[in-house]
């Protein structure tokens, strides 16, 4: 449970604030599966969420916590090639990548919400050119924790009240 609520909270927090993301999605190597006409299954710039190996560690009546590692594949068309002598709002659309990746960086950089703890930025593995698209991948760290499975227990024979009410004393 806990993954699916940090899945639609990073979701939610991004494709909220962040108008340019027009696809977000687990990753499943989506990238790499072109139609017959050389397109992906999904529009650009695109947003897949890629969790690493979770190792848990258990503190005992069902409850777990992890430090995680989670990927963000961000994908985006290649507009063209820039230099110094392309002008500035030419220049300016062939950045729009790289302004994404700030973007996405700036909403995430300290974000927490339930069952997760504040959002760390890890690196960026960056430029991985396939085709007409352009993908860099952003590694974030959180620690989260995952109580959906506790146990409340209840005594059966909970003590009465220590303390006595005494009702319409005269003096």
């Amino acid at each position: 449970m806990i993954i699916t609520n940090f899945y639609e909270s990073i979701m939610g927090k991004l494709t909220t604030n962040i108008a340019d993301i027009k696809h977000f999605d687990l990753y499943f190597k989506q990238d790499e599966e072109f139609d017959e006409k050389g397109e992906l299954p999904f529009l650009r710039s695109a947003v897949l969420l890629e969790y690493e190996p979770i190792d848990w560690e258990t503190y005992g009546n069902r409850k777990k916590a992890a430090n995680i590692i989670f990927n963000l594949h961000v994908i985006s068309d290649v507009i063209q090639e820039v230099d110094k002598r392309t002008t500035l709002a030419i220049r300016n659309k062939g950045h729009e990548h790289k302004l994404l990746l700030d973007k996405i960086d700036a909403q995430l950089q300290g974000f927490n919400g339930s069952g997760f703890n504040s959002i760390s930025s890890k690196g960026v593995i960056p430029y991985l050119p396939n085709g007409m698209m352009i993908k860099d991948v952003m590694r974030f760290g959180t620690r989260i924790t995952n109580d959906a499975a506790v146990k409340v227990l209840f005594h059966p024979n909970p003590q009465p009240d220590s303390s006595i009410t005494v009702i319409n004393e005269t003096p």
